[in-house]
């Protein structure tokens, strides 16, 4: 299950931190200006697991 913790920074950006657990470890991913985003990120790790969530996300980092 993933969480997600909004934070506004200093400059005024909100950024959106998605964690979760990946094997036996706390990670997450910071998703700038993009709630959008981190929600897509936080049904592919529901539906798909972590590390199939992070592969998707690389490969629509890669295609920007």
């Amino acid at each position: 299950m993933a969480t997600l913790r909004t934070r506004t920074l200093a400059n005024g950006t909100v950024s959106y931190t998605v964690s979760f657990r990946a094997g036996d470890k706390q990670t997450s991913e910071t998703f700038r200006g993009d709630p959008k985003a981190a929600a897509e990120f936080m049904r592919n790790i529901d539906r798909f697991g972590p590390e199939t969530a992070r592969t998707v996300l690389r490969t629509q980092e890669g295609s920007h």
